[in-house]
């Protein structure tokens, strides 16, 4: 069945899927109105033989359904309505009125105006389903009364007419032609709402899609300041970071050709030199927190990258680049069997030696830094960790540890930093689409938890 309508009917462009099966449903009908038309064509003038008259009426009606079955395949279902409408009201009017006409002597009854009457509403129905100009009731009300009155009048000029259940001639006529009247204002006036439904939902389309427009343009001027304003802070971060590393320079070096001059000339002066001391270490912290303000600064102009990165290679980097560390503190770092991650090698080699760095930094006093590296899954979501036998993090500081500049130990502790390395963690976990928590008991040891993107 599907392959002989899209045989007549593929060819259409519809709007929609209930469009298309309004189509199939009429083309359908249509076909099965063409049978039964053909039989009552044949009836009428074999069987019946009522004439010539009476088949070219049928005939009419008949090629009214084939026009409109052809308009339908062209996607013109208004016009296939209008066709249908047209050859039917005629076929009515032929083998009602008309027939009724011819008929001097044979009586008649008033009540055969029901025929024409149920058959035009009948018309009028179907044609509701190819039609919605509101416009075509009005014509098709006003044509309907026509045939009704011709109809009576045909029936009327028979001396043998006679009424039944004691109605006068005319009250068929009157209650024929308010039933055909009220078809057609209801055909009218339904999509008279129609339209004005579709008029206001036209109109809501409109202001809605205006107000995106000017939304999406707000948006687009929002964030193209907004994407000015970062590259200026950027701009500005490196500016002042290389400016202010160039002075630094001259002091450090300043505090430390006195310190050896001082020492060499055996002007040697225990407080002045501690003096110093701690303004050499003041100048090297100031150039590390410098290095990781541009850092900081850097990632914010990094694109996310998707090229699948092995965790051994990263492994490999950051024992190689923590190996000093790990030996002064007889580290032990252990590797469970990780998948592949999406991402970029660079970033994710930065962020586990970050991660793995403080682990080691944050060890406690009394036992060897034990580090692993592995993965869980809870709750469906796989997710790396890394596990440390450190001093532990207090559960009120989970999230502050993230914020950049934020020390838990203060400036004057033992443990050096600038406190922005578990920023750049987080902001690097941001660029690769994936985030960062961590668990920790004070006193025992800190698990960071990854969520990054898995090759599946």
């Amino acid at each position: 069945m599907d392959k002989f309508l899209d045989r007549f009917l593929g060819k259409i462009e519809f709007e929609n899927e209930f469009a298309r099966l309004k189509v199939r449903f009429l083309f359908g009908l249509l076909i099965l109105g063409t049978a039964l038309h053909f039989i009552y064509l044949i009836d009428h003038f074999l069987v019946l033989k009522r004439g010539y008259i009476i088949l070219a009426g049928d005939i009419v009606g008949l090629s009214g359904i084939l026009f409109a079955l052809y308009l339908l395949t062209r996607g013109n279902m208004f016009f296939a309505g209008v066709a249908l409408m047209a050859g039917l009201s005629i076929t009515i009017f032929v083998d009602n009125a008309v027939a009724d006409f011819i008929k001097k002597d044979v009586p008649i009854s008033y009540a055969r105006v029901y025929i024409s009457t149920s058959e035009l509403m009948f018309l009028g129905i179907v044609s509701v389903l190819f039609i919605t100009k509101k416009e075509i009731f009005l014509v098709f009300g006003a044509v309907a009364g026509l045939i009704l009155i011709f109809h009576f009048s045909a029936i009327n000029s028979n001396p043998m007419a006679f009424a039944i259940d004691k109605l006068t001639p005319y009250s068929y006529l009157f209650g024929m032609l308010g039933m055909v009247t009220t078809m057609s204002g209801i055909g009218y006036y339904v999509f008279h709402y129609v339209e004005k439904i579709e008029k206001a939902h036209a109109d809501s389309e409109r202001t809605i899609k205006k107000q995106n427009e000017q939304l999406e343009a707000i948006v687009e001027t929002r964030t193209k300041a907004l994407q000015e304003s970062n590259q200026s802070l950027r701009e500005f971060a490196y500016v002042v970071s290389h400016d202010l590393k160039e002075p630094l320079r001259t002091v450090n070096g300043f505090v430390v050709l006195a310190r050896k001059t001082l020492n060499a000339n055996g002007n040697g002066n225990a407080d002045l030199d501690v003096l110093l001391a701690h303004a050499q270490k003041g100048t090297e912290q100031m150039d590390l927190l410098i290095k990781d303000i541009l850092e900081y600064s850097r990632l914010s102009n990094v694109l996310p990258a998707t090229q699948v990165v092995n965790l051994s290679t990263v492994y490999t980097k950051i024992n190689e680049r923590l190996a000093q560390s790990i030996t002064e503190t007889n580290t032990v770092l252990s590797i469970e069997k990780l998948p592949n991650l999406i991402g970029e090698e660079v970033l994710l080699t930065q962020l586990f030696q970050n991660l793995v760095s403080n682990a080691i930094k944050y060890r406690h006093p009394e036992r060897n830094p034990e580090i692993t590296i592995g993965i869980s899954l809870k709750n469906g979501v796989k997710e790396i960790y890394i596990k440390d036998n450190g001093i532990g993090i207090a559960e009120k500081n989970f999230e502050t540890i993230f914020e950049a500049f934020k020390r838990l130990h203060g400036n004057s502790s033992k443990y050096e930093g600038t406190g922005i390395g578990l920023a750049i963690c987080k902001k690097i976990t941001g660029i690769l689409g994936g985030s960062i928590r961590v668990e920790s008991v004070e006193g025992t040891g800190s698990t960071f938890y990854l969520a990054l993107p898995v090759q599946q």
